[in-house]
């Protein structure tokens, strides 16, 4: 089985993989030596935003955000990709049935499908 740590872009280095980790809260080295089929649902997901952080350049999108993980995980991870994001100056653009996310995030922007309502909210 191959570990969570080397699924990385061959060009990446490991500080980068490192600052990235620790970013989303996945900072611990043992974790990163397991397989990613033995990792629990929150470090799958800390795994997930990291992979889409390093592999998606300037903007980031995932679906199903925070869905998969309690709620605070999705806390403690919305807080550290907002963080990360606005650090490293990219675009997120996450999709979630789950409006607490709003408040963690501090989006610029929030579309309900639902009622076909937009609003933009003061840029950060």
């Amino acid at each position: 089985m191959t570990v969570y740590i080397e699924d990385f872009p061959k060009g990446v280095s490991i500080s980068q993989i490192a600052e990235i980790c620790q970013s989303v809260g996945f900072n611990t080295i043992p974790a990163w030596m397991r397989p990613f089929a033995v990792l629990s649902n929150g470090e799958k997901f800390r795994v997930e935003m990291t992979s889409r952080l390093i592999e998606c350049g300037d903007l980031v999108t995932m679906d199903e955000f925070t869905s998969v993980v309690d709620r605070q995980v999705a806390k403690i991870g919305a807080q550290a990709v907002q963080k990360f994001i606005h650090r490293a100056g990219e675009r997120f653009v996450a999709a979630s049935c789950h409006y607490d996310i709003i408040e963690w995030m501090q989006p610029d922007w929030v579309f309900e499908p639902a009622t076909m309502h937009f609003a933009r909210r003061s840029l950060q």
